[in-house]
């Protein structure tokens, strides 16, 4: 009994000693018999996060656009006559029923003897063929004694590709049909109207300085004449218009000189 009550006061002054040690050392951690943890601070350990697939990270890349397809946008521009175009064949006055062919004449771009340069298409007809409107447009009529005649002029937009992908209107030109005949006193000239492609628009003719060709035989020629209405500058018909007129065949004609 004695033994006993030795032993629990040696055990009381020992954990007196350790708490008073503690407690003037708070900075210093005390070690604790094995197995004596409190029940007030539970063991814990580090749980185990399981792996997941990494998420995927946010693509950099924009997504590759949709294909799109530009048109051609080319428009189709009506030959002024049905069937075959021909250059024209130039009658210089050799003898009546005689003509010299002159391809180059009827082309864009050469120099005439009297120093004039050429600047469009002339086209072979008989007179009084009917002359058809290219393109949907606005239409007006002009007279010019001395040069074209009486002539119509045909005021339209080409096509050109936008950044939509569309077809949009574009650089505004006018197409001059020339020497039409000129009998009908009360055509109002200037004012324009609207025409639909394909439409007639006059009749070949020998108004203004065409009347020469003639004289000795009905055949005569449209005088087709390209130019930009921002500056009015004459140009070249044939990337334009597609048109591809024949060579005549010469036959009996006699060369040009």
């Amino acid at each position: 009994m004695h033994l006993q009550r030795a032993t629990a006061g040696l055990l009381f002054l020992t954990l007196s000693c350790v708490t008073a040690q503690a407690a003037h050392h708070p900075g210093h951690v005390v070690a604790q018999p094995r197995g004596a943890h409190s029940a007030a601070h539970p063991t814990t350990h580090p749980t185990a996060i399981a792996s997941s697939p990494a998420a995927a990270a946010p693509s950099t890349s924009a997504a590759a656009p949709e294909p799109r397809t530009t048109p051609a946008c080319h428009d189709t521009l009506l030959e002024p006559f049905e069937g075959q175009l021909v250059w024209r064949i130039a009658y210089r006055g050799v003898h009546p029923g005689h003509y010299r062919y002159c391809p180059d004449w009827s082309h864009f771009g050469p120099v005439r003897p009297h120093g004039k340069q050429h600047r469009g298409y002339d086209l072979a007809s008989p007179t009084g063929t009917p002359v058809r409107s290219a393109i949907a447009g606005k239409l007006s009529y002009a007279r010019d004694v001395g040069g074209w005649g009486l002539f119509a002029r045909l005021r339209f937009h080409r096509s050109v590709p936008s950044a939509s992908g569309t077809c949009e209107p574009g650089e505004e030109l006018e197409l001059i049909y020339a020497h039409l005949i000129d009998d009908t006193p009360s055509l109002v000239m200037g004012a324009e109207r609207d025409v639909a492609a394909g439409a007639t628009i006059g009749r070949v003719g020998c108004s203004g300085n065409a009347r020469g060709m003639c004289s000795p035989s009905p055949e005569s020629h449209l005088h087709v004449t390209l130019r930009t209405m921002k500056d009015h500058r004459q140009i070249d018909p044939a990337p334009v218009l597609g048109w591809t007129p024949r060579t005549p065949d010469a036959g009996a004609l006699e060369a040009c000189q």
